[in-house]
């Protein structure tokens, strides 16, 4: 099954590797300890805070195929590059990414003193990943990190998330994830086998939780 692998990060409002069962639920992909944090912390975070631009539901968070094209690995519009001085604040899971690769999207204005960050951060070859950060205003940390979008492919596997954020009627953001997850079933990649899935889950308690899953097809 042929797929390119660049990527364009589409953002309206206005993982890495692909997984061959389905559904895959949301975890967390971070929960560092809290902490007080010294006025250096203070306001590093004041300026890794300063590079979100405010949103408002309903969002929608995608990374999709493009023709040859480097531009996504440069920042897109509405974006801006996080510097690798403040890249540490965001705790990201493993190699720790360049400042080129990190791109701050926006954030959402969330309870208890908390906002959530979304994040355009490395994926297997390319920025092509897309993250939801719990941000604590009081203590400075990232409480929780989320992948709310992902394009992946590569011989015969197909990794696919999208997101859209919307409030419910009582004022709650609701995560809606569709994912779809394709791997080949021979070694000449003539056969193919996918699933898709979708997800709903509702930030409470400074957590997403997950509300319901569902299978849709394979196919």
């Amino acid at each position: 099954m042929p797929f390119r692998k660049t990527f364009l990060l589409v953002c309206v409002a206005c993982f890495g590797a692909c997984q061959q069962q389905a559904p895959t639920e949301l975890h967390p992909e971070s929960k560092p300890a809290a902490g007080e944090a010294g006025a250096p912390e203070q306001l590093g975070f004041q300026r890794l805070l300063q590079r979100y631009a405010v949103l408002r539901p309903p969002l929608r968070f995608s990374t999709t195929e493009i023709e040859a094209d480097t531009a996504v690995m440069h920042a897109q519009r509405g974006e801006k590059p996080v510097p690798d001085d403040l890249i540490r604040l965001l705790k990201p899971k493993g190699n720790m990414p360049q400042g080129n690769d990190v791109f701050a999207i926006g954030q959402l204005d969330l309870a208890e003193q908390r906002v959530g960050l979304f994040t355009r951060v490395p994926g297997t070859y390319v920025p092509s990943k897309i993250t939801f950060s719990i941000a604590n205003t009081r203590t400075r940390e990232i409480e929780a990190s989320y992948e709310v979008a992902e394009t992946f492919g590569d011989a015969g596997n197909v990794y696919i998330r999208t997101t859209r954020v919307t409030r419910t009627p009582a004022g709650n953001l609701r995560f809606q994830i569709d994912q779809s997850n394709c791997w080949a079933l021979d070694d000449d990649l003539k056969e193919t086998e996918c699933v898709d899935s979708a997800f709903v889950y509702q930030f409470a308690h400074n957590r997403l939780r997950l509300i319901s899953k569902q299978k849709r097809a394979e196919h």
